[in-house]
């Protein structure tokens, strides 16, 4: 009997989790012009990006030695994050991570034989019809 209702309370445990699997991962995965829209403005968050990691600097304020940290916001700012940030890494550790850049994918290569042309010519089928 015991064993049953293990069973049972497992069976609906799953039950439950795949009815909530409408999981999202909670981080952002943002190209470069889609980070320049947390620019801090219109109500948007302040973010910035460095090595590859997006930071949210909304609510911190003097974090750069004599210049407006505005300038930097939904930017990624890895090339001169040494210079302007004196404290580094340490700086970095007390700002939460809101999510990652990814790469512009630029590339209009696909993996289509056909490169997106519904008339499959390089098999000798001209009609359209997807042969199997």
């Amino acid at each position: 009997m015991k064993n049953m209702l293990l069973f049972i309370l497992s069976f609906l445990a799953v039950g439950i989790v795949a009815a909530c699997g409408d999981y999202e991962d909670p981080l952002l995965y943002l190209t470069e012009e889609e980070l320049s829209v947390y620019d801090g403005e219109d109500g948007m968050p302040a973010y910035i990006a460095v090595e590859g990691f997006i930071y949210d600097v909304t609510n911190v304020s003097n974090w750069i030695d004599g210049e407006s940290e505005a300038d930097y916001y939904g930017k990624d700012i890895t090339d001169e994050f040494d210079t302007l940030v004196p404290e580094g890494e340490a700086f970095l550790d007390t700002l939460p991570i809101v999510g990652e850049i990814i790469e512009t994918n630029n590339d209009n290569d696909n993996d289509d034989p056909t490169n997106g042309d519904p008339d499959d010519s390089e098999n000798g089928d001209n009609d359209g019809d997807l042969e199997f």
